[in-house]
């Protein structure tokens, strides 16, 4: 199967005409088991405006269907992008010549991935932290105790995350 990313969007079925939202994988660069929103930009990028052509399968319609027919109805979806950018998730192509609503183009932030990035892995930080604490004194594996060990050490760590973020270099595990 290999790796890919998932761009994540609300889409309506075809089929059943539910609308959820939805996860549409796609090999188009990276492939580093990102997930993806509308105001994400993919990097690195390619320059211009253009579309990509992915398939999807309703999560509502599989779960119905017999096993044998499972793969049978794939939905087509276009993902919008201006360098890299993505701009507009749709289950039709509008047509040539159409023009862009720049106003939500500009509003989109090129950075919204690397703060959800960020937001998670601080979040992962204090979470440990906490199951840390609350198994204090039981006999715990050496393999598993890394990280902060007081709270002056675990918001020292999220600073300097936040400071790592802040400069574009990825954030540490802990």
């Amino acid at each position: 199967m290999g790796l890919f990313d998932s761009i994540r969007a609300t889409l309506p079925c075809g089929v059943c005409g539910s609308s959820v939202k939805r996860e549409i994988q796609t090999k188009v660069r990276p492939c580093l088991m990102l997930n993806l929103e509308i105001g994400d930009t993919i990097e690195p990028f390619f320059y211009g405006d253009y579309w990509m052509e992915e398939i999807w399968h309703c999560d509502d319609c599989q779960r119905r269907m017999p096993e044998k027919e499972r793969w049978q109805h794939p939905q087509t979806v276009f993902i919008h992008c201006i360098n890299g950018l993505i701009v507009e998730v749709t289950s039709t192509k509008p047509p040539e010549g159409k023009l862009l609503d720049w106003a939500l183009v500009h509003q989109l932030s090129r950075d919204r991935l690397r703060y959800r990035e960020t937001l998670s892995k601080v979040k992962s930080s204090i979470l440990a932290f906490r199951r840390r604490e609350s198994t204090k004194g039981e006999n715990n594996s050496a393999l598993f105790d890394f990280g902060p060990k007081t709270v002056d050490e675990l918001l020292d760590k999220i600073i300097d995350d936040i400071d790592l973020a802040e400069t574009g270099e990825p954030v540490g595990l802990f």
